[in-house]
């Protein structure tokens, strides 16, 4: 069975992606959609989707009589804006930096850094610019929003949860605290307390005038982040419903179709999850969450050519993403490009060692390249990993049947039945194993065990007619 035939499930978490392994150890609840092999960008305040509010008061000017802050009238805040829409992230720092010293009292271009800095994983300098706004205006709903943002890209739940708290505190009943709440509802695994926080997000989206807080591009925004919160409730009807009206709201909004893109694919509807990742890679090239997508989406297809070239850009978008040289190296390995699938696989466990995919897929390369001794190491390092990992189970017996370690290879095919009893292959090979240890009685077991699984299986009843023969047993 080859390493396509698995699936592996894969969220993104505030920009980062984390497979069940990291799941399992943050203990949070993020239910996994069946058939969903990679539900990307799925996760609240997406890097790519921060709040577009820019009008955030500070207190050195005013307009029409309320507090205003000119520094969103700058040219250098606006071209950082046009390079956080396009995710030059580097361009937005070096310009964000200007616009904070050219207004030092202005909680919006401190919010500015503070967002460049998050983009680019450096969380220190990130919170000193927010903390830096808050202690500008207390009462700043969208810079209480981002530092929640900021806390949960560390993995700081309970911090994050008393920063939305703050942020409901000066926006009661308006959707953004809601949505907040939801997702970080999410993370604590009180999956009631997340559909009702999302349920009165959308109910005041529906209420709530947007003129204080950026027009209708903010509305957009909000629906997106309430379908991101859906897709992490395993609730991908109500995302893709969500994601639409974000679309309707703003057809230039990547994001959204990125978000449609991964509700079409929980939903199996690949042609259309194609259509809605294409949608998003061109208003913005360079999103490697829309080309993973779109490969994925292809790699459902069979459309395997196409998938690869999809990856490919991907990992080039996003080179330090372990999970997608995961998706990569799968798809090389059924392209019968071995030799890449096993770079690929090398890489990916260099970046995630603790990936029992991503060692999987590096010992069955190594099995088709026949560098046994080395495949058995990979399939040991993935069995550590997850002992229920079937898959790696059945790798490792063929290895050792490769070494003719006969009984090994039988000890490992057995734990393999035993962890899924219903794995065709895992019996198949165990009679092949059997066979080579010349037990022809417990071979005839199981086929017999194999045919019951897949009945009139061709290759099951042909060994099992040998070793019937072979063991003077009658049928």
């Amino acid at each position: 069975m080859n390493a396509s035939s698995r699936c592996m499930y894969y969220v993104r978490f505030n920009g980062k992606n984390y497979g069940p392994a990291w799941l399992a150890g943050l203990g949070a609840v993020i239910v996994a959609m069946a058939g969903l092999c990679f539900a990307l960008g799925f996760r609240h305040g997406s890097k790519s989707a921060r709040a577009p509010v820019e009008d955030s008061a500070a207190p050195a000017a005013t307009l029409d009589g309320a507090a205003y802050d000119f520094a969103s009238l700058d040219p250098i805040y606006k071209a950082a804006k046009v390079a956080e829409r396009n995710r030059d992230h580097q361009a937005m720092l070096a310009l964000a930096r200007k616009v904070v010293a050219k207004f030092s009292a202005s909680p919006l271009a401190y919010k500015l850094l503070g967002d460049a800095c998050y983009y680019l994983d450096n969380y220190d300098d990130a919170l000193a610019a927010i903390n830096k706004a808050i202690a500008l205006k207390p009462d700043d709903m969208v810079a209480w929003h981002d530092l929640g943002d900021i806390r949960m890209a560390q993995y700081q739940i309970p911090e994050a949860e008393a920063a939305f708290r703050q942020e409901m505190k000066y926006g009661p009943g308006e959707p953004l605290p809601l949505a907040d709440m939801a997702a970080v509802s999410i993370l604590k695994g009180d999956v009631g307390a997340a559909e009702k926080f999302n349920q009165q997000a959308e109910e005041s989206l529906k209420t709530t005038p947007f003129n204080n807080h950026g027009g209708e591009l903010l509305e957009g925004w909000m629906w997106e982040a309430t379908g991101r919160n859906y897709m992490d409730l395993s609730l991908p009807e109500k995302a893709l419903a969500s994601f639409q009206k974000a679309i309707a709201l703003d057809a230039a909004d990547a994001d959204a179709w990125s978000g449609a893109g991964d509700a079409r694919l929980a939903l199996k509807a690949y042609d259309d999850a194609v259509d809605a990742y294409d949608h998003a890679r061109k208003l913005v090239p360079n999103d490697g969450h829309a080309w993973g997508g779109l490969g994925q989406a292809y790699y459902n297809l069979t459309q395997l050519s196409e998938a690869a070239d999809a990856f490919e850009h991907a990992v080039k978008l996003d080179a330090d993403n372990g999970t997608l040289l995961v998706w990569l190296g799968r798809t090389y390995l059924d392209l019968d490009r071995t030799q890449e699938a096993a770079a690929s696989y090398e890489r990916a466990t260099a970046i995630a060692p603790r990936d029992a995919d991503a060692w999987y897929g590096l010992g069955w390369s190594y099995l088709i390249l026949e560098r046994n001794s080395d495949a058995l190491a990979a399939f040991a390092r993935s069995t550590a990993l997850d002992a229920n990992n079937v898959d790696a189970w059945v790798g490792t017996g063929r290895a050792y049947l490769n070494a003719g370690q006969v009984t090994e290879a039988i000890a490992a095919l057995l734990t393999a039945t035993r962890t899924e009893p219903g794995y065709l292959a895992a019996w198949m090979w165990l009679g092949a194993a059997y066979d080579r240890g010349l037990m022809p009685a417990e071979a005839v077991t199981a086929y017999r065990r194999a045919l019951e699984i897949s009945p009139g299986d061709k290759a099951a009843q042909e060994a099992l007619d040998r070793d019937v023969s072979a063991a003077g047993a009658g049928q």
